[in-house]
């Protein structure tokens, strides 16, 4: 009786192994992702889902709108770092929130720019991997920002007597350039 259950548990500890050891892995890197430029973030979103094409797409999605957003946070604070450790804690917080709040309104019916699937059966089970490339201008969310700060009273005077109000506009500024001179993308 022991000796029947070593083997069964050998046995099974080998067709375990022996399936995870043949199953091919699906590869992130099959996109060409074009690095960020003065006028754009880029971002990519992975996803994988048994037998659904739409569920893995939807899901690369989000995945991508979650960096994107944390993307675009992360270059706001890179050009607002001095203003934003000269200012008193109640500020920091103030500009965080309409931070995190403008960048995610702004990234949430973002859709891919460009989308892939990939397919690996197992057994007569479909493994779907979709990916996706989002791109952003970084323009869209810091005008939404500066129009957010403005209409915060204690923000705006503090922060439009600073060079990042200046930059996040120059930034606006490049971007409402960039949509003249590319109609239509």
């Amino acid at each position: 009786m022991k000796r029947s259950k070593l083997v069964l548990a050998g046995v099974v500890t080998l067709l375990v192994a022996t399936g995870c050891a043949n199953r091919p892995k699906i590869t992130e890197e099959k996109f060409e992702v074009p690095k960020d430029d003065k006028i754009f973030v880029y971002v990519v979103g992975f996803s994988e889902w048994r037998d659904s094409r739409p569920k893995s797409l939807r899901e690369a999605e989000l995945s991508a709108q979650q960096e994107m957003a944390i993307q675009q946070e992360a270059h706001v604070m890179e050009v607002c770092q001095r203003w934003f450790n000269d200012v008193n804690e109640s500020s920091r917080d103030v500009f965080s929130q309409t931070l995190k709040s403008v960048t995610s309104s702004m990234v949430h019916n973002l859709k891919a720019s460009d989308f892939t699937f990939y397919t690996q059966w197992e057994g007569k089970k479909e493994l779907v991997r979709a990916q996706v490339v989002m791109r952003q201008p970084k323009g869209e969310v810091n005008d939404a920002l500066i129009k957010k700060l403005e209409s915060e009273e204690n923000l705006r005077t503090k922060f439009e007597s600073d060079a990042a109000f200046k930059a996040l506009k120059d930034e606006v500024q490049e971007y409402e350039q960039w949509k003249k001179d590319h109609p239509g993308e």
